[in-house]
Order: C-alpha cells, then structure tokens, then sequence
C-alpha cells in the first residue's frame, strides 16, 4: 500500500511539473501573437517609453480626437468626420449594428514617438456598444493597436492604422 502511495504522488508531482512547464503565461502568447502580426521592430517600439512631453501630448490629443469618434452613436450623416484620418474606421456606424445608444471607451497610451513630420502611437483600447436599454450590443476589449502619425497643416493627423483584425 505505501508503494502505491508513492507512486500515486510521484504522478501527480510529474504531472504538475509537466504542465507547469508547458504553460505560456498569457503576456508572452500576446507578444508571440503582435510579433507575428506586427513584426519585432514595432513591437520593439512598444518597449520604449516616451517621457517627451510634447509628444505626449500630441499622442493625448490624438487619443481625445479617437475617443470622440469611437463614442459617437448617432447617424453617419451627421458625423464630424473633417480631420479624423484614418481615425474614421473608429466610426460605429461603419458596422452592421443597429439600434446603438451609448458607449464606453477607454484608451491607454503605450508610447508614442514623433520625428519631424512623421511619428507614431501605440495604444490599447476597448470600447463597448448599448442599446436604450443598455444591453450590450458588441465590444472590444484591450486591442492593441498602432497609428503611424504625420504633421500636416500644423496639425497631427493619424494616416494610418494598424491592428490585428
């Protein structure tokens, strides 16, 4: 019976070792995932942490432009769309959904870094769509995602958008 026992826990030790050991933690399959999507030089780029701020406040007020556009629930014909970008992908309306009444958006700067005319921003955003009953309509919750940015007219636009779809 005692050797029985110890094999049983001998197991059981084996085992745990054995998964422990081919478990990923959730942060390193999502930077396999971006790297494979993005490619290592940008995501290198997330490693660096601007402290400039000017740039930061570019990327702020970037993210403040991306927040109103992603908030906005009424009609496509009434949109501010003058100055978005690229940024108008962010539109709601864009999609199949109907019946949106409100959202919930939030957006975190990763960095962001700006030379000459040209620069850009990582964030990581999620937003989420309600009906007027506040049902749930669709969401997205921490996608990353990369602007490539560029000064035209005084003026920073976001040209392009990256993410993984």
């Amino acid at each position: 019976m005692g050797k029985n026992i110890h094999h049983i826990v001998c197991f059981v030790i084996l085992l745990s070792c054995l998964s422990a050991c081919n478990k990923q933690s959730k942060d390193n399959m999502d930077v396999v995932r971006l790297e494979r999507f993005y490619g290592q030089e940008k995501v290198d780029e997330i490693k660096e942490k601007c402290e400039d701020e000017n740039q930061i406040n570019v990327a702020e007020t970037l993210i403040e432009r991306a927040r109103e556009v992603l908030s906005y629930t009424g009609s496509k014909d009434e949109a501010d769309r003058k100055g978005v970008g690229a940024l108008d992908r962010y539109y709601v309306f864009h999609g199949e959904y109907i019946g949106i009444e409100s959202a919930d958006v939030n957006i975190e700067l990763l960095t962001t870094k700006q030379e000459h005319n040209k620069g850009y921003i990582w964030i990581k955003y999620s937003a989420a769509y309600y009906d007027k009953e506040n049902r749930l309509i669709t969401a997205s919750f921490d996608v990353p995602s990369r602007w490539e940015i560029e000064l035209e007219n005084n003026d920073w636009i976001v040209t392009k958008v990256e993410e993984h779809p």
